[in-house]
C-alpha cells in the first residue's frame, strides 16, 4: 500500500506537486509529510475524494465513511467527477465493501452495481469482476433482508435482473423476489415472479414448496 501511495502520489502532476511544495518545508523541520492533515485542511471536494480513497486503502472505514458523508453533503455530482478513473473504481469498489462491513447494504449494493456498469462500458477489474457480482448476489439476494424492507430488497434484485447477466443468474433472482413476496402474503405478486423464473430457466431447483405455496402447478411456464 506505501508503494501503491507512493507510486500514485508521482504518476499526479497535483498531488506531486503538493507533495513537493509541503515536503520541502517538512524537510527544512525535519518533519514527515502528512498527506492526510494536507488534504483533511483543503476542504475542497476533491480533496475529500482523496482523502475517502486514502482512509479506505488503510483500512480507516469509520474516518471514510464519515468524510464520504460529508462529501455527500457537499455536492450533487460523484466521485467519478473528482477522482481519475483507476482510482475511482478503488474507491468505489472499497467503499461498497466499508459499507457491507458497516451494515448498510442497500448503500453496499448500489455501489457494486455502479462498479459493475462502469466495468461494461470500460473495463477496469476485468476477470474480478465476477467476485464484484457475487457481492452484488449476495447482499441484495440475502443480506439486505435483515436490514432493509422488502420493497427495498426487491427494488435492488431488480437491478440484477436488469443487468441481464445470464438466463440462470435472472431466474435465480425472480424466483428470489417470488419468495420475498410469499414471505409478505403477496401470493400473486409471488407467483408472477416464480413464472418469470421459469421462463429463464424451467428447471430452477427448490421451487416445489413455492409452487405449492402460491398455487402455481404448471411445471412449465411456455
Amino acid at each position: 500500500r506505501r508503494l501503491l501511495e507512493a507510486y500514485s502520489v508521482l504518476g499526479d502532476l497535483n498531488r506531486r506537486r503538493d507533495y513537493d511544495l509541503v515536503h520541502r518545508a517538512s524537510l527544512r523541520r525535519r518533519g514527515r509529510f502528512d498527506y492526510r492533515s494536507f488534504l483533511r485542511a483543503q476542504r475542497d471536494p476533491e480533496s475529500l475524494a482523496k482523502l475517502v480513497l486514502y482512509d479506505l486503502m488503510r483500512s480507516r472505514d469509520e474516518e471514510a465513511l464519515s468524510t464520504y458523508g460529508e462529501l455527500e453533503g457537499k455536492i450533487e455530482s460523484d466521485l467519478f467527477a473528482l477522482l481519475k478513473y483507476d482510482d475511482f473504481m478503488d474507491c468505489c469498489f472499497l467503499l461498497a465493501e466499508a459499507f457491507e462491513r458497516d451494515g448498510d447494504y442497500d448503500k453496499a449494493c448500489g455501489l457494486y452495481l455502479r462498479v459493475y456498469r462502469e466495468e461494461t462500458t470500460r473495463p477496469y477489474f476485468r476477470h474480478f469482476i465476477a467476485e464484484v457480482v457475487e457481492r452484488m448476489r449476495i447482499v441484495a439476494c440475502f443480506k439486505m433482508d435483515s436490514r432493509a424492507t422488502p420493497l427495498d430488497s426487491i427494488r435492488r434484485i431488480e437491478e440484477l435482473i436488469e443487468l441481464k447477466l445470464s438466463d440462470r443468474e435472472s431466474a435465480f433472482f425472480c424466483k428470489r423476489i417470488a419468495e420475498i413476496y410469499s414471505d409478505v402474503g403477496e401470493l400473486e405478486e409471488a407467483r408472477r415472479y416464480l413464472e418469470r423464473a421459469l421462463r429463464f430457466n424451467d428447471r430452477i431447483v427448490g421451487v416445489k414448496q413455492l409452487k405449492e405455496r402460491v398455487g402455481l402447478h404448471e411445471a412449465v411456464i411456455p
